[in-house]
């Protein structure tokens, strides 16, 4: 703080008032053209001018400690309340985060399992009200529509087979059947040989 100051007329070179702090040591203020510092207190000297001709100089001889002291408390306080602020908020963000993060690594536990195990019948179970419901009900609905063309394509695969499986047997018969014809032709092809010999003789 401001522990002494005096105001000078320039042209008479006397001093027109002057101010010393309660307290405060006694130290010469002499009025130099600048500012000078010292160990612990540093005089501001500023020209004081009217109409643009300097009329006076005022000097002031400023101690820091006193606001280094308050900066030091203001400091405090701030840390303070910051460290309260954090100690206050920690509890909350870890609530937050594992009603946030804790269903969202459930539900990549599900979806890891449903693409090893290839089963989309596996469903997770909606909790809350909120969007991380809305998140499990689109991923069941999403498990439910692969389910669904699965067990068509399934469907449609076992079908084919069946109809290939038919035609086999299909196709079976009838090459027996030739054969079956083709022997008895030639049967009765031997026949009617035998017989037409057994007329010439």
């Amino acid at each position: 703080g401001v522990q002494r100051g005096r105001l000078r007329d320039h042209r008479a070179g006397a001093a027109l008032a002057g101010y010393r702090r309660a307290g405060s040591r006694a130290v010469s203020l002499e009025v130099l053209p600048g500012g000078s510092h010292g160990p612990t207190d540093f005089t501001i000297v500023r020209p004081i001018v009217l109409d643009g001709h300097r009329i006076g100089t005022i000097a002031l001889l400023v101690n820091p400690d006193a606001v280094y002291a308050k900066w030091s408390a203001y400091a405090s306080i701030v840390g303070l309340i910051l460290a309260f602020c954090a100690a206050v908020a920690l509890p909350w963000s870890v609530r937050l985060q594992r009603k946030i993060s804790g269903p969202i690594l459930q539900l990549a536990r599900t979806a890891g399992h449903v693409s090893e195990a290839r089963d989309y019948s596996i469903r997770v179970t909606p909790t809350g009200d909120d969007e991380i419901r809305t998140l499990y009900e689109r991923f069941n609905d999403m498990l439910a529509q692969i389910e669904q063309r699965d067990e068509a394509l399934q469907q449609a695969h076992d079908e084919l087979e069946a109809r290939v499986e038919h035609r086999t047997r299909e196709l079976s018969a009838e090459i027996a059947e030739r054969k079956r014809t083709e022997e008895q032709l030639v049967q009765a092809r031997d026949a009617a040989e035998a017989a037409s010999r057994a007329k010439s003789a």
